[in-house]
């Protein structure tokens, strides 16, 4: 959402004019949906992918908390482990992806404890 309201507010006549796109024409509600889905027409560089992302959020929520009631945590620390892994080139040219990456961790872990809590 955060991503929608910013292509909305776009800063300055020039920089409309070097990005392209006129999103602050368009309502945010077909902003966020071309974000979430990352399928912007325009190819505009600004649009990123968070479909992906959502679904896997959805999936740890789902199955984190069955594992941690179950005694599973091997697996849990297995599939952070392959996450890491395969992100960690990218962690080089930024510090806020490697910041994004562990409160996302953080937050999937601490409510699926909390789910598990709660329902099991």
């Amino acid at each position: 959402m955060l991503n929608a309201f910013l292509l909305i507010r776009q800063v300055s006549p020039e920089d409309l004019k070097k990005r392209g796109v006129e999103w602050h024409k368009k309502s945010f509600g077909e902003i966020f949906w071309v974000s979430f889905g990352s399928r912007s027409k325009e190819k505009d560089i600004r649009i990123k992918d968070y479909w992906l992302p959502a679904l896997i959020g959805i999936s740890e929520l789902s199955v984190f908390p069955i594992l941690m009631t179950q005694g599973f945590w091997i697996f849990i620390g297995a599939w952070i482990g392959i996450k890491t892994a395969s992100s960690w080139g990218g962690w080089q040219k930024t510090r806020t992806a490697y910041n994004r990456f562990l409160l996302g961790n953080i937050l999937s872990l601490g409510f699926s404890a909390l789910i598990a809590w709660i329902c099991f």
